[in-house]
């Protein structure tokens, strides 16, 4: 996290003959028109800020008032989007352009803003101002709740990332966190490519052909025991950089540093949290493996279940229940109008799409989209880039490119509305259920950041930790295959007729046979990741925790050595895995307590949009759900939506 550009995400295209010149922009940004325009965009960025920051620094020495200090929080609020703006955009570039001159271009726009950041993070400018408004009572007390929230928050963001350090210690800091930012894409360059190496072969669907349990065991070894160990060393020195810079900002571990700023709040709190959902999700899981294994014995005399043997018995299984086809109802145009369909009852809105100007998208298969409330108008805009191409990393997210916030730079304040796009690497137009599942979940983010109307920018949307922003992309994707949703939008691409609802359940039935055995995973990669984050790293160890986590935890022996090597989850969620876990038990408590009798229910909607969505990030987030839900969490919830998925 970052406290003057905090969140800033990791948040599309042919190859563009001569750089051909654009004519709104690049992602609508005027000044983006060529490649060559990245660094000038980053210098700009730059400057600008930099002349905030003196105007900020200007009004240390006046007397506070509510007044003044709420013109520093908007004037903070400011350098934050100015850089935001170009990093997040580069970073999207850089990971999704098919030109490496445009990549290579961005890439360097946005190291320059990170390092600037970065340095803007350790100088105690803007922290002093805000500092000395907030031990002024009178003043804190005097401002709005959104004010008070920003404040607070961000100066607990500086002295969590050792602005009380010496000159000379918060210079170190610096290269500290550019030294994690190198090792991190050096792990994720490296776990990538040992996820994606060409065996010739998927092997979980080469696993389901292999009769003989000792060809089954030997291919699956083979495939685990290669290249990982070149990749476990950049995993551990990664992890060492991150020891580094929590312990040289005052943090005993990089999980204790991580976590101050989310909802769990501490590793101990994690911990306990993912030891209930072990308790909770056991039984299932052993109830599951237990059938696996009647299939196992009656095959080869023996009921004891490894590894190798769950894609090949998991087969068997959902082969014993095959059902219905499904291919040819979940077409991206019909999947778009479901969601359109949840959207309009719940809150009210729609997506409508309009047609970009020359050079606005990067490809001809991204598409753009207005969301439009009849009263209120156009809440903002999303790029849709949905299918894989050649240039494009294959991945799935939601990439904003500018918050929302209400501006106060013209003599009329007007909202300014957010723009971000929702990047898939989809195959085909013609998605599997699955695949609905995950954009109805990006559409999730994206109404979180749509329907959020804020002051700061900062403080919009998705801009908030981990465990609480997935919360509503979670819930959203409940709607995609719910047997009273799908019907209303997935239609047969040749006969038009609606899902046969009785296929639909027996899907969902078959997908979720095993997901106890599901869920123990992800809670074991969660624990994994709080381990290897939360005391100092032992090089030489990370494969013998996770083997002790499995072992512990799981239903099945240890015996694949190399998983962690290709966890990319790791570059990206430091300490952070569990936040898809705790964010599935507040949606399923928001679920059940006011959408399962009725998913479209308008009232409900509206209630969402407005206790929730409408704040975005800006409200201390426990607080915020308190209101929306009650102070009590209920687990049971969430154990009751582990049963149910395989009624």
């Amino acid at each position: 996290m970052l406290a003057v550009g905090r969140v800033l995400s990791r948040r599309c295209v042919r190859l563009f003959p001569r750089h051909i010149a654009t004519t709104s922009g690049l992602f609508e940004i005027k000044d983006l028109k060529v490649p060559a325009d990245w660094p000038r965009l980053a210098e700009k960025a730059i400057t600008t800020s930099k002349s905030l920051v003196s105007e900020i620094s200007s009004r240390s020495g006046h007397v506070l008032t509510p007044s003044s200090v709420h013109s520093t929080l908007l004037s903070t609020d400011r350098v934050s989007d100015v850089l935001c703006r170009v990093s997040d955009a580069a970073e999207l570039c850089r990971l999704t352009h098919a030109s490496p001159e445009w990549r290579h271009q961005a890439e360097r726009a946005l190291h320059k803003v990170e390092a600037h950041i970065h340095a803007l993070n350790t100088d105690t400018t803007v922290y002093d101002v805000l500092k000395r408004g907030q031990n002024d009572k009178q003043v804190i007390t005097s401002l709005d709740e959104e004010s008070r929230y920003m404040s607070t928050s961000m100066v607990d963001e500086y002295e969590r990332m050792g602005i009380g350090l010496s000159d000379k210690k918060r210079m170190e800091l610096i290269d500290l966190f550019l030294s994690v930012d190198n090792h991190k894409q050096r792990f994720h360059h490296g776990a990538s490519e040992l996820r994606h190496k060409d065996l010739g072969y998927d092997l979980d669907h080469h696993l389901t052909t292999i009769q003989s349990p000792l060809e089954r065991r030997s291919a699956f070894m083979a495939y685990h025991s290669q290249g990982y160990d070149t990749v476990v060393p950049m995993l551990e020195d990664l992890l060492e950089a991150r020891y580094k810079l929590a312990a040289h900002a005052g943090h005993e571990s990089f999980a204790a540093y991580t976590l101050s700023s989310t909802m769990a709040g501490t590793p101990s709190f994690v911990m306990s949290f993912l030891q209930d959902l072990a308790s909770r999700a056991r039984a299932k899981a052993d109830q599951e493996l237990k059938g696996l294994g009647a299939l196992k014995a009656a095959q080869e005399g023996q009921a004891t279940m490894y590894p190798w043997d769950m894609a090949y018995y998991n087969h068997i299984a959902r082969s014993e229940n095959d059902t219905e086809s499904l291919d040819g109802y979940f077409s991206i145009d019909n999947c778009l109008e479901g969601i359109n369909i949840v959207a309009e009852r719940l809150f009210g809105v729609r997506l409508v799409e309009v047609v970009p100007e020359v050079g606005e998208t990067s490809h001809p298969s991204v598409r753009k989209m207005e969301v439009r409330h009849p009263i209120e108008g156009l809440m903002g805009h999303i790029y849709m880039d949905l299918l894989a191409r050649e240039g494009k990393d294959p991945i799935q997210g939601n990439h904003v490119m500018a918050y929302g916030n209400r501006r106060q730079d013209s003599l009329a304040p007007q909202y300014h509305m957010p723009r971000l796009a929702v990047i898939c690497s989809f195959e085909s137009p013609m998605l599997s259920p699955e695949s609905a599942e995950v954009l109805f979940h990006e559409l999730g983010h994206a109404f979180h950041t749509l329907l959020s109307r804020n002051t700061f920018q900062h403080t919009s949307g998705t801009r908030g930790p981990a465990d609480y922003v997935e919360i509503p992309s979670t819930f959203f994707e409940r709607f995609a295959l719910d047997p009273r949703v799908a019907p209303l939008y997935a239609k047969n691409s040749k006969s038009g007729a609606s899902i046969p609802l009785s296929a639909l359940q027996s899907f969902t039935r078959k997908r979720n046979m095993f997901v106890g055995h599901d869920m123990l995973t992800q809670i074991i990669y969660a624990t994994v990741d709080q381990l290897y984050h939360a005391r100092p790293p032992f090089r030489g160890r990370s494969l013998d925790i996770a083997a002790e986590v499995q072992n512990r935890l799981g239903t099945l022996p240890h015996v694949s050595p190399s998983w962690p090597a290709r966890f990319t989850h790791f570059s990206g969620y430091a300490a952070a895995y569990y936040s898809y876990l705790l964010a599935r038990v507040y949606s399923s408590n928001i679920w059940f307590r006011y959408f399962a009798a009725d998913p479209l229910n308008k009232a409900e909607g509206e209630r969402l949009r407005q206790a929730f969505l409408r704040h975005g990030s800006s409200i201390e987030p426990k607080a915020l759900l308190a209101r929306y839900i009650g102070d009590t969490l209920d687990m049971n919830c969430f154990t009751k939506d582990l049963h149910q998925t395989t009624q």
